[in-house]
């Protein structure tokens, strides 16, 4: 029988139905509150003689001044929360609808002065995908965006995982350091509760390495790991701790509530979710009860010891489990695909269990495992941990290595044979390629940078952006830094050149505010946007084009950045709607005619570049804008975010000639050219090296290049003698050159 629980891979299953009610809270809560002051850093931990057996938590509470009875819900739900006297109060991320500052202070107007030192926030994605300082506010209003802390005899950890307009989320070398030295601070003495926004599942919008994040912990009593991000209530128990995923305060007006209750049946956390209507009796209702003292469900199953041997394509698995086990399954990773069927193990001699699983549908490469041990006899508790295998290949390979700090979430700039990547870690680094080495050629420390570097047309100069306000010039030859600029504010977009009265100027957008610059860092002009704006600007010569968080295009004088037109391109008009599905992240390009190639969340345009009348618009996109278009001789090729589809549009009607659903999914990692205009390359999100052929029209995942999300273009080098290379980036930090693809 396969085992019944979900896996970390799968969406989270929402808890049983018809959940007994606990009991009715006597009335309903309607203190009136004053409005806390700002830049409050919550208490690492209350006096000793303060502390309590119990405390709350609240997720996904989306403030958004446009929609001020979420203020009111959540000034009730705070309210009845303070009437309890916890001794803390966690907050699972997505605080706001969009990271702004005058949201978060909105907010935390609603939160009693009686709590303004207990409750602590970790950032969801909400706090940074539509924002250039979302973070740094965060950080000013709240404090800290990680938190290790004791309350009432546990230890509470709250670790976040997200970086300045990110997309597809990593633990990060930062954050997984940073969690290895709080658990070690935490020790083994003390039960410990983990808060952070993500589930953990494979789900493609949770976090990517969950193994990661699992082999953390593992050696640590870790009992309750508490998210949001669903909007939907759903329990996980496996590898011996229980993780609750909260409903939306914003949808459903409350908050959960642990008691901490030691008796002669033990040590214990019993678990309730209290509704508080704006009208009628509150309303308490049992969740589940997390046991303290001993590992929970799958705790007597795990860890265990496993190998795997590759014949072929098939994956040869041997496992040691525990005595406890009474049945052991293996499937291969999804990597953001469909989720395979569990294969079962067979059990050889008393805790000895081997298996094959066929691979014959995966690319060359290297891959991930998920094993997981079962104790049916006691309800199927379960223990879950991966393993990694490599699909051998005669001909793709990994040929080097590098590694930066931080993530690499930009794109790789080249210039001849030498490569330049940027990471969240303020690691700037020069690298000379071939197909055998990536020699070091000099490296830099600036702030954190989200986008990749830019060359200067002479390729003499290599300019990149910094969540640390500015903007840098460094020489190509040598790395010397020629200049930097303040602008103000995070630099978080794209760079582009454009020749003005016959010199070159830098185009970038800082924070709202777009910025035109000399080669040596001198300024021409600004000019204030509506928004926010990151993707690729273009020029035509005439005029600037750029997509902005006001929902509309943009068509700008290159002689002072006077507006020439805008064209609305979303059909949402709420200042959260016209953002988000607008073309703030478009990365705009040319037809042959002039006509201007636009993309937002969900459509795809073609606009007049001397009006901005729109010629054609093609919708049904999900994610579409991360993603650049290509203008190709046979039309436009789009890339649909996350259905992994890549369709071929006519230049003329936006109509589609052909499609193909085989891509992987693509959040920002863009297509690589080639001196033949009808092959392309990709390393996607999955971190599949996928070959794109528009004269056969078809697409093929050829190479697994690693586990890793990869949201960074990569690009194609001249390898000399040893033949071209591609060269990638992916969020683990590593920049991998791969060769023997044709």
């Amino acid at each position: 029988m396969l085992p019944q629980a979900p896996h970390p891979s799968d969406p989270a299953r929402p808890t049983p139905g018809g959940i007994s009610r606990r009991h009715l809270l006597a009335g309903s809560a309607t203190a009136t509150l004053a409005a806390a002051s700002t830049g409050l850093a919550p208490s690492l931990a209350r006096a000793a003689d303060e502390a309590s057996d119990r405390f709350a938590m609240v997720t996904d509470t989306h403030q958004n001044l446009q929609a001020p009875e979420r203020g009111d819900d959540l000034a009730r739900v705070f309210a009845h929360i303070a009437d309890r006297d916890p001794s803390c109060v966690l907050h699972c991320g997505d605080i706001v609808d969009n990271g702004t500052k005058d949201q978060y202070l909105g907010y935390r107007s609603t939160v009693p002065d009686a709590l303004s030192d207990r409750i602590h926030h970790v950032p969801g994605n909400h706090e940074v995908q539509w924002t250039v300082d979302g973070l740094e506010d965060f950080r000013e209003v709240f404090g800290a965006t990680r938190h290790s802390f004791e309350a009432g005899g546990l230890h509470v950890i709250g670790i976040d995982d997200v970086a300045c307009q990110e997309w597809d989320f990593t633990f990060g070398s930062d954050a997984l350091d940073w969690l290895a030295g709080a658990l070690k601070e935490a020790g083994t003495d003390k039960p410990i509760v983990v808060f952070s926004h993500f589930p953990i599942t494979n789900h493609w919008h949770y976090v990517f390495n969950n193994d990661d994040f699992l082999t953390a912990i593992a050696d640590y009593p870790v009992r309750l790991l508490l998210a949001g991000h669903t909007h939907s209530e759903s329990m996980l128990q496996a590898n011996g701790f229980t993780q609750l995923v909260g409903a939306s305060t914003k949808d459903d007006p409350g908050y959960y509530w642990f008691q901490r209750v030691t008796d002669d049946d033990g040590d214990r956390l019993e678990v309730s979710h209290v509704l508080v209507p704006a009208d009628g009796e509150v309303e308490e209702l049992e969740v589940t009860t997390v046991d303290l003292t001993d590992p929970g469900a799958g705790g007597d199953v795990g860890p265990y010891e496993a190998s795997t041997e590759v014949d072929g394509t098939t994956v040869k698995l041997a496992i040691s489990a525990p005595a406890a086990a009474t049945d052991v399954y293996a499937r291969i990773w999804p990597q953001g695909a469909p989720t395979p069927s569990w294969t079962e193990f067979s059990s050889t001699t008393a805790g000895e269990w081997v298996a094959e699983v066929d691979a014959s549908h995966l690319p060359p490469g290297l891959h991930r495992m998920a094993l997981r041990t079962v104790n049916n006899d006691t309800g199927g508790g379960r223990y879950d941990q991966m393993e990694h295998f490599t699909l051998p290949s005669d001909e793709i390979s990994v040929a080097w290595e590098h590694q930066l700090s931080g993530r690499i979430d930009g794109d790789l700039a080249i210039n001849d044979a030498l490569v330049v990547a940027a990471s969240t870690g303020g690691d700037l680094t020069a690298l000379q390629v071939s197909a055998d080495a990536a020699t070091p050629q000099w490296s830099a420390e600036v702030g954190p940078m989200s986008h990749g570097a830019h060359f200067a047309a002479d390729g003499e100069l290599v300019v990149v952006g910094s969540v640390d306000h500015s903007l840098y010039g460094f020489a190509t030859d040598s790395g010397t830094q020629a200049w930097a600029r303040d602008l103000e504010v995070p630099v978080v977009s794209r760079i582009t050149s454009a020749e003005i009265d016959d010199e070159e100027h830098l185009l970038v957008v800082a924070g709202s505010t777009l910025h035109c610059l000399t080669t040596d860092g001198k300024s021409r002009w600004q000019t204030d946007l509506a928004g926010i704006s990151s993707g690729r600007i273009a020029f035509d010569g005439d005029r600037i084009y750029l997509g902005c968080g006001d929902g509309f295009t943009w068509a700008l004088s290159p002689d002072d950045g006077s507006t020439i037109w805008k064209r609305r391109c979303t059909t949402q008009t709420s200042v959260y709607g016209s953002l988000i599905h607008g073309p703030w992240a478009s990365q705009m390009s040319f037809l042959d005619d002039g006509g201007l190639i636009a993309n937002t969340y969900t459509e795809l345009y073609c606009l007049e570049p001397d009006t901005g009348e729109v010629r054609w618009s093609v919708d049904g996109f999900n994610r579409g804008c991360y993603t650049a278009p290509v203008v190709t001789a046979d039309g436009v090729l789009s890339i649909n975010g996350s259905p992994g589809t890549i369709a071929m549009h006519d230049s003329a009607t936006g109509e589609v000639s052909w499609s193909s659903e085989v891509l992987p999914i693509s959040h920002r990692a863009g297509l690589v050219p080639t001196s033949d205009e009808d092959l392309y390359w990709m390393v996607s999100n999955t971190g599949a090296l996928v070959r794109i052929d528009l004269a056969a029209q078809e697409v093929s995942p050829v190479f697994q290049v690693t586990t890793a999300c990869s949201a960074s273009t990569a690009v194609l080098a001249d390898g000399a003698d040893g033949g071209p290379v591609i060269v990638a980036g992916a969020k683990d930090g590593t920049v991998r050159g791969i060769i023997g693809f044709s």
